[in-house]
């Protein structure tokens, strides 16, 4: 993989500090190798998190004891899902990274509970009141 390095590059130093032997002319100290590794480490994972661009799907899960009618909705593009789950069962919308999921009592109900998506792409429904004051997992239980 050919990387350009410009000035404004954050990865400038840290190429040079890798890869140039300007550090040659000393003797390495250990603290300077353990950076190295450290460096080494962070440039490889970093390909797997640019490439993942966050959660791949967004998903709800019906943790009540009642069956209940979910909608997610993608805040990227115009996706959108919803279907009735059962307790216990979970609905994903895929290449969702952000997402509103919301419960409703039925598919023609009009309140509903909505909840933004975490970081990972996931929630529970823990409790369910059809207005607007449910209780999900990421509220902490």
């Amino acid at each position: 993989m050919d990387v350009t390095l410009t000035a404004a590059s954050p990865l400038r130093d840290i190429a040079a500090f890798l890869f140039t032997e300007r550090h040659a002319e000393r003797k390495l100290t250990s603290e300077d190798l353990d950076m190295k590794a450290i460096y080494l480490a962070l440039i490889g994972l970093a390909p797997a998190f640019v490439l993942s661009g966050g959660a791949s799907a967004a998903c709800v899960e019906n943790g009540t004891d009642e069956p209940l009618y979910f909608t997610i909705e993608s805040r990227i593009d115009e996706a959108r899902i919803g279907a009735m789950l059962e307790p216990g069962s979970e609905l994903c919308l895929p290449k969702a990274s952000s997402a509103v999921f919301t419960a409703f009592a039925s598919e023609t109900s009009l309140e509903g509970c909505p909840r933004l998506s975490g970081p990972n792409g996931r929630d529970r429904l823990v409790h369910f009141l059809p207005t607007d004051s449910c209780r999900w997992a990421s509220h902490g239980e």
